[in-house]
């Protein structure tokens, strides 16, 4: 399995037990303030920053649906101020190399990684432009068949990487954009990722699926 599907899965991880290893990524402290939910792993010599996205199942839930409105309409969120003070209390002890997150989590990997030029791998997230330098350091992995991708990919930022669709997409979905294709269990896998083809995209999202075999399970 590759780095880039390694670090989605760490990213799901963060949801159900933000205090433990993952595989190789060995757990070494965890942030909360606000809904935001930060933690450092350590991996070989490497120190590596993930933060989770909203979470439908928890109280916070509302706290990060009020930070995702304040991304897409160009502001920056409540967390964005929590994890800037946590990375400035964190980054002397552990020197983060690389921000990592998913959806909200994917916003605000990719805010912070603007501010301080660490490199960062997201996914799925909200766009960010106005935001954060749109810096080639940030490798953006999207969907989309994903609508909260798809609502703002002008936005994107980075070098944008288009994921393949999971098998259960590529016999049950119509092929629009929905809300259900942005759960994790909807996305493919990024190591087969395939960069994003706006000349394609501009005739017909369903042509560029087909053309760029996006719609095929990777």
């Amino acid at each position: 399995m590759g780095r880039y599907r390694d670090l989605k899965d760490l990213n799901n991880a963060l949801y159900t037990s933000p205090n433990q290893d993952f595989k190789d990524f060995k757990w070494v402290d965890t942030y909360e303030s606000k809904g935001l939910l930060a933690s450092v792993y350590k991996q070989g010599d490497e120190f590596i920053l993930a933060i989770k996205g909203t979470d439908v199942l928890k109280r916070t839930m509302i706290i990060d649906i009020r930070n995702d409105i304040a991304i897409y309409y160009k502001h920056l969120p409540e967390q964005s101020f929590c994890l800037e003070t946590y990375y400035s209390k964190i980054k002397d002890k552990y020197p983060i190399s690389l921000i990592t997150g998913y959806s909200l989590g994917g916003s605000l990997a990719q805010i912070l990684s603007g501010r301080h030029g660490i490199e960062a791998i997201t996914f799925c997230s909200v766009g960010t432009k106005g935001l954060c330098k749109d810096d080639s350091r940030i490798t953006n992995f999207g969907n989309l068949l994903d609508i909260f991708y798809t609502s703002s990919l002008a936005r994107q930022v980075g070098k944008i990487m288009i994921m393949r669709a999971t098998l259960e997409q590529q016999y049950y979905s119509t092929k629009i954009p929905s809300f259900n294709n942005h759960m994790y269990s909807r996305y493919g896998n990024p190591d087969i990722a395939v960069p994003l083809d706006y000349s394609k995209l501009k005739r017909n999202i369903n042509h560029y699926l087909q053309d760029s075999m996006i719609h095929r399970l990777g």
